[in-house]
């Protein structure tokens, strides 16, 4: 079976050249084309023209190019280069299934597309307002009436808890089925005489809180702070303005955008990991964190499994943050083997399977399918 992953600002993980930013959906598609790739699936994406090769195999993985980043006459653009070049794109590809993930304009045009062509296409929500009608992270009427028109097409979708699942049905009328977010490799235990500092990784936005990181700096001084997060292109000033705050604090090191790899090094540094967001899908950096024993201070909680697998402390304002570290520096903490054992069991690659299990038994199975809409 060959499956496509329609998404544009992957190509940079792949080739560590490109734009300054790594989303966690893109890393998530990234690890599922793996995964899949390993169980016999040919696997292909779809991305921005970073200037590669067209057709170009990397590590067995195929790659098309749609537009570039920044293509295109203001005001006629949408449909030339970019409506034509990702049609063109997704008939090369010339899958049998087509994965999205994230809200936006693309699941509108895949989904004509595979309707025409009498193709599958699964649709991945990536955040909670993603299945919020009046909180769609989508800037445009039009592209939010053309995600609304994809996501109403799916052939399956997939939410990464119940709390999503129940967003999908209250506001659509939609059945999802979940599948949690994994990172593969090996589970790694860090010892405590290498645990150092508290980190924070995030793009650099407003609702993410990255300000509430630097105070809480600020009021620790004798610990080590570690901030990590590149620019959201429509927040520069938030940027400038967290980069310069941070450097008022001598205990606290703000890198910017960081490489994959370079931020995984930090993670093994980490005694605590500090998430400030209002709200998200199923962060990332929660596994990153996890696998290697590593307990969270986070203001979300997806299906409270924070709480209920002691993976850490939720928290709902500033004061309860500050008292949560606190905690943790006073020697208290979850146990590091009870994390990783709860990672293992539902965040390791064994996800796969169900994704294996959703590609199997729900696209091409003949009988009635709650995944079916």
């Amino acid at each position: 079976m060959k499956i496509c992953f329609v998404a544009h600002n992957i190509f940079p993980l792949f080739s560590s050249k490109g734009v300054e930013k790594i989303g966690g959906a893109e890393l998530q598609q990234m690890f599922v084309g793996k995964g899949l790739r390993d169980r016999g699936y040919e696997i292909s994406y779809i991305t921005h023209d970073y200037g590669q090769p067209e057709g170009n195999i990397t590590d067995n993985l195929k790659f098309y190019k749609s537009f570039k980043p920044d293509e295109g006459v203001w005001g006629i653009r949408y449909f030339y280069p970019r409506l034509y070049k990702i049609l063109k794109a997704l008939k090369k590809a010339d899958a049998d299934v087509y994965y999205i993930r994230c809200a936006g304009f693309l699941p509108g045009i895949v989904a004509f597309f595979c309707s025409k062509y009498r193709r599958k296409f699964i649709f991945a929500g990536a955040h909670d307002t993603d299945f919020v009608p009046n909180d769609l992270k989508i800037r445009t009427s039009r592209d939010r009436l053309l995600y609304k028109f994809g996501l109403k097409r799916a052939s399956a979708i997939i939410v990464q808890s119940k709390v999503q699942k129940r967003l999908l049905w209250d506001n659509f009328r939609l059945h999802g089925v979940v599948i949690r977010n994994f990172f593969p490799g090996e589970i790694k235990r860090i010892s405590d005489s290498k645990k150092e500092v508290i980190l924070w990784v995030s793009t650099i936005k407003d609702w993410k809180q990255p300000l509430q990181f630097v105070r809480l700096a600020k009021a620790f001084p004798e610990e080590k702070f570690i901030m990590i997060g590149g620019p959201d292109e429509f927040e520069i000033k938030l940027f400038e303005k967290v980069r310069r705050e941070s450097e008022k604090i001598d205990n606290l090191k703000f890198l910017g955008f960081q490489p994959f790899e370079k931020t995984e090094k930090y993670f093994d540094k980490c005694k605590v990991f500090i998430n400030t967001s209002l709200h998200e899908g199923f962060p990332n950096t929660f596994l990153q964190a996890w696998r290697r024993g590593i307990p969270v201070i986070s203001y979300v909680d997806p299906d409270n499994i924070i709480k209920e697998n002691r993976l850490g402390t939720t928290v709902e304002s500033g004061q309860g943050l500050h008292e949560a570290l606190q905690f943790y520096i006073d020697g208290h903490s979850q146990d590091s083997d009870s994390i990783i054992e709860y990672f293992n069991e539902n965040h390791s690659s064994k996800v796969i399977d169900n994704y294996c299990t959703l590609l199997g038994s729900t696209l091409y199975a003949a009988q009635e399918s709650i995944f079916y809409h």
